[in-house]
């Protein structure tokens, strides 16, 4: 008789399959390496310098934008 993998990677007689632990994930496919993470890391500081040197710029675009607005209203130019 042959002996069938169930879902979670342990065999009909109670064996784990080849190829596979207990918890039924592959060995081959260990997730992220520590390269990777440390990219992830990097990148994560790298990326919020010009996120946040553009949300500074938009917000005093902004203040400076309304502030052209409302004097140019009131001290308006002959």
């Amino acid at each position: 008789m042959a002996s069938r993998t169930m879902a979670s990677g342990t065999m009909a007689s109670g064996t784990t399959a080849p190829g596979t632990t207990a918890l039924g994930s592959q060995t081959a496919d260990m997730g992220p390496t520590l390269a990777h993470m440390t990219l992830a890391v990097v990148w994560h500081f790298w990326i919020a310098v010009p996120l946040a040197f553009g949300a500074v710029v938009a917000v005093i675009a902004t203040i400076v934008g309304y502030l052209n607005k409302v004097t140019s209203t009131r001290y308006p130019r002959d």
